[in-house]
């Protein structure tokens, strides 16, 4: 399997794509194996990725190419502290709780559209309040 690609677009908020470490400018693609390497064949595997910031987690994109997107369960986690600091701004340490609110909102659409899960019993917004 030939990889072509060297940077392909990703349009989704907070998504970015892993770079080879050997060459810098080239994304990584997910291989058959279930390793990863660049169109330069710098290869790595999954066990290999374990150097993002808290709050952070891997995915594939629709091409194949690896990203970093923000865990659900770390975005959902701040969309609760956001809605709380809209509803309750006297309490929120929250300098901006609407703005915290549509990052976190579009942290969750990104990791859903890579096929990311919302956390195990994620409350959706308008349910049960």
């Amino acid at each position: 399997m030939a990889i072509t690609a060297v940077l392909p677009e990703v349009n989704l908020p907070g998504v970015d794509l892993v770079s080879c470490a050997a060459c810098h400018a080239l994304a990584l693609f997910l291989l058959p194996n279930g390793d990863f390497a660049c169109p330069d064949g710098h290869a790595i595997t999954p066990d290999d990725l374990h150097l993002f910031e808290p709050g952070d987690t891997w995915a594939i994109t629709p091409v194949g190419a690896l990203a970093i997107v923000t865990d659900p369960a770390a975005a959902y986690g701040r969309l609760c502290e956001a809605r709380d600091g809209i509803e309750n701004p006297d309490d929120s340490e929250l300098a901006d709780p609407h703005g915290a609110y549509r990052e976190a909102v579009d942290a969750l659409c990104s990791a859903r559209a890579l096929g990311l899960l919302l956390p195990a019993g994620a409350e959706l917004i308008g349910q049960g309040r």
